[in-house]
């Protein structure tokens, strides 16, 4: 394992993914078979998260609305919750069924995510309203965000795969000639980003559903317009003194 980590041509963050894969294998290998159990791992090196740019919440509605004008309902739709609900992972959105859409109660149900705890996720008013005028569909495990035509290449009534909205977000941005964001800075990583101006640090922990401050650190980093006001607020009190 350790030759092959030096010739792993991914990134170190793919290789933690791929050591931590290996990890849950073996350790199935040592529950059904009783082969003995590793007593040291490769190392894969420090794992640093990648910068990503984002956009300030009136930029993130011009796209989506761009979105709304220029391409298929449920594209939109999907991109808006993503910007909304940003508990929910990209996956778990394109992977909902239209029974796990709660029209009577206005929520998500996501019975599998990764933190192996179902999620359950309130709609606000406008997303209740606008899933009660949709039509119910006949099968409560037909996935919600599907395509509703064979144009492109897709199959008609399958789910969205991955490459459906990150190709809509990137036209969009083109259109508005906003460029280096894609779609995840520009939905749940904007959100997270803009919510620091309004909510304290755990209601932003709360909405992006992290468990621990380790992962959610990178969304509440004093950077940007805040950074300035710190830089502005020192200079003043150094006036201060000066003067009083």
């Amino acid at each position: 394992m350790e030759d092959f980590f030096k010739i792993y041509p991914g990134s170190p963050k793919t290789k933690l993914n791929v050591l931590n894969a290996l990890k849950s294998f073996w350790q199935w290998a040592v529950d059904r078979y009783d082969v003995p159990p590793l007593r040291k791992w490769p190392s894969v090196g420090p794992v640093e998260m990648a910068f990503r740019e984002t956009v300030d919440r009136s930029t993130q509605e011009d796209i989506i609305n761009n979105i709304k004008a220029h391409e298929p309902f449920r594209v939109w739709l999907c991109i808006k919750w993503l910007a909304t609900y940003i508990a929910v992972r990209t996956g778990e959105m394109r992977g909902l069924t239209e029974g796990q859409v709660d029209r009577r109660q206005g929520k998500l149900i996501i019975p599998r995510p990764k933190e192996k705890r179902p999620k359950i996720i309130p709609l606000i008013l406008e997303d209740i309203e606008i899933i009660r005028g949709l039509p119910l569909a006949f099968d409560p495990a037909m996935p919600f965000f599907r395509n509703e035509s064979s144009s492109g290449g897709v199959q008609l009534g399958g789910r969205f795969g991955s490459p459906r909205l990150y190709r809509a977000w990137k036209r969009a941005c083109s259109r508005l000639k906003i460029h280096g964001v894609d779609l995840y800075g520009g939905t749940k990583h904007s959100t997270a980003m803009s919510a620091r101006e309004y909510a304290t640090f755990e209601e932003v922990r709360l909405m992006t559903g992290h468990s621990t401050n380790k992962a959610f650190e990178r969304y509440f980093r004093t950077e940007g317009e805040a950074l300035q006001r710190l830089y502005a607020r020192r200079q003043l009190r150094l006036i201060t003194l000066i003067m009083f």
